[in-house]
């Protein structure tokens, strides 16, 4: 019995001391590249997602600040969406004339200058741009407010002069993978946030 013990435990040691061969290497090579391969596709939907999560979030969030800064002080600040560049920008009109394009007339709180509207790029998130091509049916105009235009003016005393709809989407390979509606529902400025669920073909409220 001790000489077999004695055997069993040099062969075990040899074992131990001979470290991974190089088949065993490439197996566990191929595997977690197998693995890494077929994750792939449901990170890149997670992040896509996160990143539509935090745009959405950030209009919400930006139309708040807008609302507050135009209350604070005493004068109407604007948020005006731009989808040929697929960005929106805000901040006061300095001269009334319907846009924040004017370098030292137009700005923000005490910022009057070049840089001072706060523009937000779309693409700065990803693969996200104005349009609700995941639902069904398609919105005809992700940008829209009465009137027809593509802005909203949020007035000292809390109210607003629009209300109407923004959608964003996300693309993956060429395909629009969600959809988010942000809506000012009604003159006192109430948000309402909804996201298109693909698998139930409906639109669900969000937040």
């Amino acid at each position: 019995m001790h000489g077999n013990g004695s055997g069993i435990l040099k062969i075990v040691m040899i074992r131990q001391n001979r470290g991974i061969t190089l088949i065993e290497l490439l197996v566990v090579i191929a595997v977690i590249s197998i693995i890494a391969f077929l994750a792939a596709p449901q990170l890149g939907l997670f992040k896509s997602g996160s990143a539509m999560r935090a745009c959405a979030t950030d209009i919400i969030q930006n139309m708040r600040l807008a609302r507050a800064m135009a209350i604070k002080e005493n004068r109407e600040y604007l948020m005006i969406f731009d989808q040929a560049g697929n960005s929106y920008s805000f901040g006061f009109d300095g001269n009334d004339d319907g846009d924040l394009d004017d370098v030292g007339i137009d700005g923000f709180g005490q910022c009057v200058g070049a840089g001072c509207v706060k523009v937000i790029t779309l693409a700065d998130y990803g693969n996200i741009s104005f349009g609700a091509g995941a639902s069904v049916p398609a919105v005809a105009d992700p940008v829209a407010f009465s009137f027809g235009d593509e802005w909203i003016g949020f007035e000292p005393d809390s109210s607003v002069d629009h209300i109407g709809s923004v959608y964003i989407q996300n693309v993956i390979n060429g395909v629009p993978e969600e959809s988010y509606n942000i809506t000012v529902s009604n003159f006192s400025g109430s948000l309402d946030v909804q996201k298109w669920l693909k698998g139930i073909g409906s639109w669900q409220s969000w937040q």
